[in-house]
């Protein structure tokens, strides 16, 4: 009688796994997180609003005037939005084209505009160009800053709508501003 025993080592199987599941979330351009982990990430903290009955707040930020302008740019904003961010629980996704998001965990209205203003001094200090712009040499960005406090009755895509028609306020009173909704 002969036994064969097989063994197999899954280490290399699960550092491939998890890569694999990083990759699906981030956005290969920019390596922040992408629309799918933010929309997962969304509901997540909806929920844990309820729980704890604590404000969402959401900035959605977009590069103003950014058609003819190139990838290095979205890098660099891109890094002015991760070292923007003071908490782990704060989290900066590229939102689609040339706009991020962040989804701001227990973060009043006030608290948002602060870190949307910490990102627009980093934008100035960076001194990107932007010669196609109708309102700066520079890159400038406008944002819509939007706050819920989750209700059993609400939807995590409420805060979405908010932010993104604060984000069409801002463009629409000059861009390179932030604009505000609260509810």
């Amino acid at each position: 009688i002969a036994v064969v025993q097989t063994i197999r080592d899954s280490t290399d199987y699960k550092k491939a796994q998890t890569a694999l599941e990083e990759l699906s979330v981030t956005d290969e351009l920019t390596g922040l997180h992408n629309r799918r982990f933010f929309n997962e990430h969304l509901h997540l903290e909806w929920s844990r609003g309820l729980r704890s009955n604590e404000p969402l707040a959401l900035v959605l930020l977009d590069i103003d005037y950014f058609k003819q302008y190139n990838d290095k740019c979205l890098q660099s904003v891109a890094r002015i939005l991760q070292h923007s961010l003071l908490r782990s629980s704060d989290v900066a996704t590229r939102y689609g084209g040339e706009e991020f998001c962040l989804l701001l965990p227990n973060t009043t209205i006030d608290g948002a505009l602060e870190v949307s203003k910490r990102i627009r001094s980093a934008m100035e200090r960076m001194e990107i160009l932007h010669k196609t712009s109708r309102i700066s040499d520079l890159v400038t960005m406008s944002d819509g800053v939007a706050c819920l406090t989750p209700s059993p009755e609400g939807i995590p895509t409420e805060l979405v709508a908010l932010a993104d028609e604060a984000l069409y306020n801002a463009k629409a009173q000059g861009r390179n501003q932030s604009a505000v909704i609260e509810s």
